[in-house]
């Protein structure tokens, strides 16, 4: 499956927690959930800043590789859950 083609002209990508749908093991980890699926090839934009809530796998629980390219910003953006529980008014 192709992705679209615009990621090559593109500068910078950002990703928001979408690690099962930018992973590129669905091309090469045969017999997990997701082989054969297609993703969005972002390691063919010039810089991928790549925001997580954590460096757990994604849904599926296959692990995603750390550095897909050099050109890849890792950031944790979630941020720490507050203590006290939040309450309709």
């Amino acid at each position: 499956m192709t992705s679209t083609p615009e990621f090559a002209d593109t500068d910078v990508v950002l990703v928001i927690g979408a690690n099962d749908v930018v992973n590129p093991a669905a091309n090469t980890a045969e017999g997990t959930p997701i082989y054969g699926m297609p993703i969005l090839h972002i390691e063919e934009a010039q810089h991928i800043i790549f925001c997580n809530f954590d460096d757990k796998p994604g849904y599926a629980g296959v692990d995603n590789p750390p550095s897909i390219t050099p050109r890849l910003i890792k950031l944790s953006c979630w941020p720490a859950m507050p203590k006290q529980r939040l309450t309709n008014s």
